[in-house]
Parts: C-alpha cells; structure tokens; sequence
C-alpha cells in the first residue's frame, strides 16, 4: 500500500491501476507511515532508539528496486539495514551492560519497579529487629512511616504503569533491562572470521545473517534499547539467494525466479524463513523480566507480501499471523479466516490499537476502517 513520491503510478495519480487486493492506489494513502513507525512514534519515542530496521538481502545487487516497507509520518522511506555488523556496532559498539549487582538483584529491581514487590519488602528483616528495639510510642511512629514510604512507592508505580516510563512492553511492563542483557557473549561470537566487503550477500552466510539478526533483534529488546523492531527478509523481486538454516534451496535459480515457479526450492525457503521467527520467539521466551518473559509482552506480527498466486505475485488472501499474548490482551491459539478480498490494512489497525493507539482507524488504506474484531474478541 506504500508509494513513492517519484512513481505516478504507485501515488495514485494513474485513477486506472488496479491492486492485486482488488483497491486500486486512489484508495491508499497518499503520505504512506507504516505501523512500525507509528508505534516508534508513540511507545517508542522514549527508547534510546526508536525503533530498529534490519534486513536481508534487500538492497542487494541485481534487485530491480528497492521494496522498503517502512515509511515515516512525512512519507519517507526507512531503508533496512543489510550488514548485521553495522547494526551490531550501531547499537552495541559504545553499549555497556548495567552494573546492577548479581541476576538476583536485577530481579528485585523489576519487581519493584513493577510493584510486585515493595522496597521495604527486601528490608523487612532489618526492619523488625529495629521495630523490636523500639518503645510502644516509638514503634508506632516507625509503623506510620512504613506506610507513608509504601504510598510512595505506589505513586511512583502508578507514574510507570500510565506510560511516563521507559518500559520493554505496550502495556506498562518492565523498565528495568533484563538479567539476559548481554550482547557481546551472546552476538560478538557468530561473525564470520573473514568479513570481505558486502560479506552479508554470500548465499554461503545467509544462515549466519539470519542467526546474526535474530540475536540482535532480541538482545536490543532484552538491553532495553528499543521496543519496536522491523525484520524484513528480502522482498517479492529477489534476485539472489538466501536460504536459511535447514533450507533446500536451488542456487542457480534466484529466489524471485522460484516465485514465479512456486516450486519445492520456494516452498523451502518460506518454510525456512518461518523457522526463524520460531526460534526468535524461542529466544525471547529466555529473556526474563522478573517473573515474565519478554515473549510474554511482546506482539509478533509476521506478514508476507504475496498471496494465493505466488507465480503472479498476487495479493490476495495474504498469510498473515500474530505470535504472543501481549500480556493477556489476546488469546492465542487460534485460526481466523477473513471474507476473501478483505484488505490486511484492518489487521494493522489491530496491531496499533492493541499497543495503545485506540485512536487509530486506517493504516495505508483509506477504506480499509477499524480492526478484525475477531482477534481481540
């Protein structure tokens, strides 16, 4: 549903040209801003980084035009950035682990953070024997005192909870980063010994790029450096390959060929693709947060951009799917199928409401309004 300022094609100049989703571009937006910015714009703009855009392949060689599907309020592209290094070193290179003390106390400053626990909760022992040494007059003002510190704490849980704190979730969660914050043990170690110039283009490490940025999907996410993330996994006019892990690819014929084939070589590679957003939510679920995971208040929305006829790139009857409960707003588990030719545009809306902008009515498409009542219901 995106444009571009320099196509009077895709602006809807052209009143003629049909979507493969039966709209045609007189029903889009003319200033595209995509969902994940519209979220970096609001639960993000308190985050060391708004949001984060990594991709795979996108912008290599032999690609006949770039496909960014991330668009900012003022209808600019986002371009995705390829070299999991230049990521790595963007985000992490000056990065410092904070110095918390042990796994333990990190817990403990969640949980009062998130006012599961009272800070006088880890003092209580300390507290009675002072309570026990003390006069009946004297024990009762030490009491009164108790209780005024624990309203405090309160307030101040209260404050975080409506939105004024740096939190991991669109709800209110954590504010504190996680105990499994640890970007150079975890990521620093799956470089590649020799990185030659555009090394992230060599079909031979695509299975280490995907690993590369899943690793640093979650561990920006575990170090509390953004909430809001965009993988993008090369685009609908491929022309390279990029098999993952486990993936029976076809190295002479390029990813957008296989397409057009939608042969067993293409099957694999979606199949793949959907493997590694299965271990990136595996990844997230050993991210703590107190007693929550990451994966617990987190929404996963994963999308391709091509439907029911993979050979002509059609747009209709798009496979799309959410991973997570956002913190129980959702329940899981479930097959929703939609009136065929209904625009995906509504399940975006979704997302958006769900992550706090109840506001919002259209993403992309003017006509497509309001959400799939079906996944909230």
């Amino acid at each position: 549903g995106a444009c571009s300022a320099n196509n009077d094609v895709q602006c809807g100049k052209n009143k003629s040209f049909p979507n493969n989703d039966n709209t045609t571009t007189t029903d889009m937006e003319l200033r595209p801003y995509s969902l994940d910015q519209r979220l970096a714009d609001t639960i993000g703009k308190n985050s060391t980084r708004a949001s984060i855009n990594m991709g795979i392949h996108t912008k290599v060689k032999g690609n006949p035009f770039p496909e960014p599907i991330s668009w900012n309020s003022k209808g600019n592209p986002n371009f995705p950035e390829d070299n999991p290094k230049s990521v790595y070193d963007d985000l992490f290179g000056k990065f410092t682990v904070p110095t918390g003390g042990s796994s333990t106390q990190s817990d403990a400053v969640i949980a009062v953070s998130t006012g599961k626990k009272r800070i006088v909760d880890y003092l209580l022992g300390d507290l009675k024997k002072v309570k026990s040494a003390l006069g009946a007059h004297e024990a009762s003002a030490f009491e009164a005192h108790l209780t005024a510190l624990d309203e405090i704490n309160r307030d101040l849980v209260n404050a975080m909870n409506t939105g004024t704190s740096n939190n991991n979730s669109g709800n209110g969660g954590s504010v504190a980063t996680s105990p499994k914050c640890d970007p150079k043990t975890s990521i620093s170690g799956l470089f590649p010994t020799k990185m030659d110039n555009e090394w992230y283009y060599q079909t031979a490490l695509a299975p280490q790029v995907f690993r590369l940025q899943r690793a640093i999907m979650v561990q920006a996410m575990a170090c509390n450096i953004t909430r809001v993330g965009v993988w993008q996994m090369g685009c609908s006019h491929q022309e390279s390959n990029m098999p993952s892990e486990g993936v029976v690819d076809n190295p002479s014929v390029s990813l957008h060929l296989q397409a057009h084939s939608d042969n067993d070589s293409f099957a694999s590679n979606q199949q793949g693709m959907m493997r590694e957003i299965a271990k990136m939510v595996t990844e997230m679920k050993a991210v703590s947060f107190g007693d929550k995971s990451l994966f617990d208040e987190t929404l996963v929305y994963v999308a391709t951009d091509i439907g029911d006829n993979a050979a002509g790139h059609g747009g209709s009857n798009i496979a799309a799917f959410l991973l997570g409960t956002l913190g129980g707003k959702i329940k899981g588990g479930r097959q929703i199928h939609e009136k065929s030719g209904k625009p995906y545009n509504h399940l975006l809306v979704t997302v958006g409401q769900l992550m706090g902008m109840t506001d919002l009515k259209t993403i992309g498409n003017t006509k497509a309004v309001g959400p799939v009542a079906a996944v909230t219901g």
